[in-house]
């Protein structure tokens, strides 16, 4: 409504156009059908785990298999603390039980130290 309004405006005027136009517009059907109306949808606030102390929580992974590399590597171990998203991603060739410990023992933990909770 507003938008015709003004941009009737622009050409003519005459007492009360303004309520004429509005009066118009909500009695046309066509105009109802084709309105856009833009209702700002709010998302409820969700409780997260999300917990406030850095390395607390930490995710790992592993990506792959991807193209094998020079170095034999065909595989991605990735390592992401929760609330800071610090990430760490070590390429590996195999996705054994026993890389993946020496890799998290020699990458994550002598250098970082042990985050309580691990998420994979």
């Amino acid at each position: 409504m507003n938008k015709t309004y003004e941009r009737i405006k622009l050409f003519t005027t005459w007492p009360g156009m303004k309520q004429e136009i509005e009066d118009y517009i909500q009695k046309c059907e066509i105009c109802q059908k084709n309105k856009i109306t833009q209702h700002k949808v709010k998302m409820p606030l969700q409780i997260t785990t999300t917990h406030n102390v850095v390395w607390k929580k930490c995710c790992m992974d592993i990506v792959g298999p991807l193209t094998v590399t020079t170095e034999s590597h065909k595989y991605i171990l990735t390592f992401q603390d929760e609330l800071s998203k610090y990430t760490i991603a070590v390429p590996i060739s195999q996705q054994d039980a026993e890389t993946i410990a020496r890799i998290f023992v020699e990458e994550i933990v002598l250098k970082l130290g042990f985050p309580q909770v691990i998420l994979t």
